[in-house]
């Protein structure tokens, strides 16, 4: 390749400034040999050009110098179909046998990898200029949102999950892919393998897989995965959303709590083992206010209006949090009334098998199933699950908290990162693969987190820095970091915005 880009400089400098409409003079031209005459390689010759031009494409800085093409543009995915076809299009040109048709062939096929080559260019630039809102981490893919409301996705495509118009394996995407761009987008909830996310004008869309109805769009089974955003319903009044393993809730501005998709061990709420194919309301006698929800594997949590905790569904290792391992069709409080607990919770996050919460004095408090750690209280093992929140460090100083399948990440007031629980693929990113029982720091200040929650107990971690800068860690078999790679990470690695 080296050697063919040497000649075509070569031919470049000498010919160039000759080009003229019958072709490139001395290439073309009846007294040259080398080619035959009654071929015209002008197109051919411009798209080389352009495309050598778009390799060497450097870009200004602020201060008007030059900088360095970001990172990505060196890594094999970016370069590799690009490269081949220049190779390809250079063995062409050089050809003294080659026909009218074969090289008409070779411009079009150039002209088709220079703008493909250009798109990806721009929208790696517009990533990396842009400072991150919002992440979300699914069961191993992921989902951003910019601040110029643009949506991105990575990882895992098996069902269409990333919303780029295909689905499958072979459609797995290592690196960030620009999802609708015609929308500004607000929110977005990445489940196990669906996605579901509010527009700005409160809108829901979903895609992904639809097995069991989780999209909510009045299908379910295989057939009806959808590759691409599907708008949900026609009220346009949606505040938040939260997808789970294989079922999703959903909150409207009007404060009713909405739910579909798998209902087999109670986890929508509406008093039934039901799936639905499209969102039904959930009542808890005279509670009608919802502010916050969320979708675990098999399990709900919400918060009401008042502050109150509720839990309902599946409540193998206590993951409810109401004492007890029963099952729950309806919603049941977390604290009874008289309890000091009964209100001032203000987050909660349901993991695959366990809950973490933060109430308003900034304490955090935990669930459920202890196996690996993931609670957080200093034990391990399932003689140390919890059917009732227990509370974790004696600060009260945590903002925000997200339960992956075996660990969790936590943010404080400062803006400092914790983490605990299973350590397997790295997700916990303190440079090493030791499960931790207690909080530990990792390096770096954020200002959100989102933990993956895969089918096994490797995972992927997601977070957003103070600067706006997107960092991803853990398991990366099918690209959910990001990073243009599948290469497992047990450091924080930059995605996107902070790739320079």
């Amino acid at each position: 390749m080296k050697n063919k880009w040497t000649l075509w400089r070569a031919i470049c400098a000498a010919a160039i400034p000759a080009l003229i409409g019958f072709g490139i003079a001395g290439c073309d031209s009846p007294t040259n040999n080398h080619y035959t005459p009654t071929v015209d390689r002008t197109a051919l010759a411009a798209e080389i050009t352009a495309a050598e031009a778009l390799r060497g494409t450097t870009e200004k800085s602020a201060d008007g110098s030059d900088i360095a093409a970001t990172a990505y543009w060196t890594t094999p995915e970016a370069r590799g179909d690009f490269e081949a076809e220049l190779d390809e299009v250079l063995d062409v040109y050089e050809d003294s046998d080659a026909t009218q048709a074969q090289v008409t062939e070779a411009a079009a096929a150039l002209e088709a990898a220079n703008a493909a080559f250009y798109v990806k260019r721009e929208r790696d630039t517009r990533l990396r200029r842009q400072a991150f809102e919002q992440v979300s981490a699914g069961g191993a893919h992921t989902v951003a949102i910019c601040e110029d409301g643009s949506l991105w996705a990575w990882g895992s495509n098996a069902y269409g999950q990333l919303g780029d118009g295909t689905q499958g394996a072979a459609n797995n995407r290592t690196s960030p892919v620009l999802i609708c761009d015609e929308r500004d987008w607000v929110f977005v909830s990445a489940g196990t393998d669906h996605t579901m996310a509010i527009c700005y004008d409160h809108s829901l869309w979903a895609w992904g897989r639809n097995q069991l109805g989780q999209l909510g769009d009045g299908t379910q089974g295989a057939a009806n995965n959808r590759a691409s955003p599907e708008l949900i319903c026609d009220e346009r009044d949606w505040a938040y959303v939260s997808a789970g393993r294989a079922h999703t809730l959903a909150i409207l501005k009007d404060r009713s709590l909405w739910a579909w998709g798998l209902n087999g061990t109670g986890q929508l709420g509406d008093d039934t083992t039901v799936s639905r194919l499209r969102p039904v309301p959930v009542v808890v006698g005279g509670i009608s206010a919802w502010t916050r929800v969320s979708a675990g594997s098999d399990h709900t949590l919400a918060i009401c209006e008042d502050g109150s905790l509720w839990a309902w569904g599946w409540n193998a290792n206590g993951r409810l949090g109401d004492g007890t391992i029963s099952q729950r069709r309806i919603p049941v409080r977390i604290m009874g009334e008289a309890s000091d607990l009964a209100y001032g919770w203000a987050c909660v996050s349901a993991g695959w098998n366990h809950t973490m919460a933060i109430r308003e004095d900034g304490s955090l408090w935990a669930w459920g199933n202890n196996e690996a750690g993931q609670l957080g209280d200093g034990t391990q093992g399932a003689a140390d699950n919890r059917t009732s929140p227990v509370l974790i460090c004696t600060e009260h100083n945590w903002d925000s908290v997200s339960a992956g399948r075996f660990h969790t990440m936590a943010i404080r007031y400062n803006d400092t990162l914790w983490a605990w629980g299973s350590n397997s693929s790295g997700q916990l990113g303190d440079s090493t693969t030791t499960s931790r029982n207690s909080p530990v720091q990792i390096s770096g200040t954020y200002t959100s987190v989102s933990a993956g929650s895969n089918s096994t107990p490797n995972a992927h971690t997601v977070a957003i820095r103070d600067d706006g800068s997107l960092w991803a860690w853990g398991l990366n078999t099918s690209g959910q970091l990001g990073d243009g790679t599948t290469t497992h990470r047990i450091n924080p690695v930059p995605i996107g915005a902070a790739n320079d």
